[in-house]
C-alpha cells in the first residue's frame, strides 16, 4: 500500500494549483521549441536561438550589442555570438559605435527584415493551423490571461534579478 504525505491528502489550493500549471506550461514549452526547431529554415545561417535578436531589432532597429543581452536576458557573449553569426549571414550589420568605439552597434540589413517577415508569416500560419478550431472569444481569453501571466512573470524575474543572490 502507498502511503501519500499529508499535502497529496489536503484540499487542493493554489499551491497544488501551481504545481500541475508549472508542468504543463514546462510540457508546452517544450512542445513549443520542438515545433521551433522542426520549423523548415527559411533563410540560411538563421538558427531559431537567434530569431528573438531579429525580433527584437525589428521592434528597435539598431541596439548595442550589450543592451540585447539585457532586453532578451542572455550574455552579452551569447548575443556577441549571435550577432556574429547573423552578420555573416548577412542578416544584420556590425558596426563600432561612433560615440564609444569599444561599443558594438548591431542593426538589421534588407536581408534581416525580409527574414523577420518570412519568420512572421510562417509563425502566423502554424499559429493559426493550431488554434484553427478555438472560437474568437476563447482566443482573446487565452492571450488576456496569457498576457496576464507574462506581466506576472516578468515582475517575478525582475525581482530576482535585483534580489541579493545566497553564498554558500
Amino acid at each position: 500500500m502507498t502511503v501519500l504525505p499529508d499535502s497529496a491528502t489536503t484540499t487542493p489550493g493554489p499551491a497544488s494549483g501551481a504545481a500541475e500549471l508549472s508542468h504543463d506550461l514546462i510540457r508546452t514549452l517544450k512542445l513549443l521549441y520542438s515545433l521551433r526547431d522542426r520549423a523548415p529554415r527559411l533563410t540560411p545561417g538563421l538558427e531559431p536561438a537567434a530569431h528573438p535578436l531579429l525580433h527584437h531589432l525589428a521592434r528597435c532597429e539598431t541596439a548595442r550589442v550589450s543592451d540585447l543581452a539585457t532586453a532578451l536576458r542572455a550574455d552579452v557573449s551569447t548575443i556577441s555570438r549571435y550577432a556574429s553569426t547573423l552578420a555573416a549571414a548577412g542578416l544584420v550589420e556590425k558596426t563600432t559605435d561612433p560615440a564609444d568605439r569599444r561599443v558594438q552597434v548591431v542593426a538589421l540589413t534588407d536581408a534581416g527584415r525580409d527574414a523577420v517577415a518570412a519568420l512572421g508569416r510562417q509563425r502566423e500560419t502554424t499559429f493559426a493551423s493550431i488554434l484553427r478550431d478555438w472560437t474568437p472569444e476563447q482566443l482573446e481569453r487565452f492571450r488576456a490571461d496569457l498576457l496576464r501571466f507574462s506581466a506576472d512573470l516578468e515582475r517575478e524575474v525582475s525581482e530576482r534579478e535585483l534580489a541579493p543572490t545566497a553564498s554558500h
